[in-house]
């Protein structure tokens, strides 16, 4: 062997030397390292777990959130559905009553307009009885007069005439009283025909009113909860979809 070979042997076996040397440190120093990178997986997967876990826990607890919050929400939309049928049967209600009170009103126009006929027809009842009344009275001054005459003319009528007088003026008087007892009658019944129409249409106004009230006092509540419901609802929903976005974040 040449002495430039054994050179070059030699400079190759210092280099090889010095790479191995080096390597030699990096493995000293990569088993010094070793046990720490170890117990860095080890905890990187510790903590992995615990991650997972934490997710679990957290998904029990959104999940049951949800479950809870949905049963609330179907309850209230329930609820919500039970006043709409409410609200429903109330509005049916309300426009029976109202349809009732129109004929109600009806009614009691028809019979306070057959109190004012009755009221006119007893005018006239009146009118004519005190004409008749007028005609009596001057019938009976005229009779007073012949009855005078009759006295003045002749000595055996005047014997007479006491009778007769008499029996006129009984005769009188008992027509004064049936004329009087007639119209007492007749006034004290269209009165009462006329009070009791006009009672009778007055009550059933009154009735039907206090229950318009009664009904309308009941649709205010019922309306006033069913905006408390919605507003619910409303919240329920809002819940939910933020429930559902966390979900679907994790």
């Amino acid at each position: 062997m040449s002495r430039r070979d054994t050179g070059l042997n030699e400079y190759v076996d210092d280099i090889h030397a010095y790479y191995q040397a080096k390597l030699d440190e990096k493995d000293s120093e990569l088993r010094k390292l070793r046990p720490e990178r170890v117990g860095l997986i080890a905890e990187l997967h510790s903590a992995q777990q615990e991650i997972r876990e934490l997710k679990k826990e957290q998904m029990k607890h959104t999940y049951g959130t949800m479950e809870k919050e949905s049963a609330s929400y179907h309850a209230l939309r329930r609820e919500l559905l039970d006043e709409q049928t409410a609200n429903a049967r109330l509005r049916g209600e309300m426009a029976t009553i109202r349809k009732t009170e129109g004929i109600a009103r009806d009614d009691a126009s028809r019979a306070i307009s057959r109190a004012q006929a009755l009221q006119v027809e007893l005018d006239g009842a009146e009118s004519k009885l005190k004409l008749m009344s007028d005609a009596l009275l001057k019938r009976e001054a005229t009779l007073q007069g012949e009855i005078h005459g009759l006295r003045s003319s002749s000595a055996i009528h005047a014997l007479s005439l006491p009778d007769t007088d008499a029996e006129l003026r009984q005769a009188l008087i008992e027509e004064k009283h049936r004329t009087a007892e007639l119209t007492r009658m007749l006034a004290v019944v269209k009165v009462d025909e006329h009070a009791k129409s006009l009672e009778s249409a007055l009550a059933r106004e009154s009735e039907l009113c206090a229950r318009v009230q009664e009904l309308e006092s009941a649709l205010d509540s019922e309306v006033q909860c069913r905006t408390r419901m919605e507003r619910a609802l409303e919240a329920a929903e809002s819940k939910m979809k933020q429930l559902q976005e966390w979900a679907q974040m994790l």
